[in-house]
């Protein structure tokens, strides 16, 4: 599993802030893969969570 992933994986047990900055480094990083991020999301039960992130950051 990558960062992001790892991170994602602990959504629920850390605050929303650090998902935020997670995300926010996540998506400045050349070699992002949207599409896997949003199957891990699917995985973890938190792609809802994810594209509204996305939404806003994109």
């Amino acid at each position: 599993m990558s960062f992001f992933s790892t991170q994602l994986s602990r959504a629920y047990n850390i605050g929303v802030d650090i998902v935020k900055e997670a995300m926010e480094r996540y998506i400045l990083k050349p070699q992002k893969n949207l599409q896997r991020l949003t199957e891990y999301a699917e995985k973890l039960r938190i792609l809802k969570m994810i594209k509204t992130y996305l939404e806003v950051l994109i």
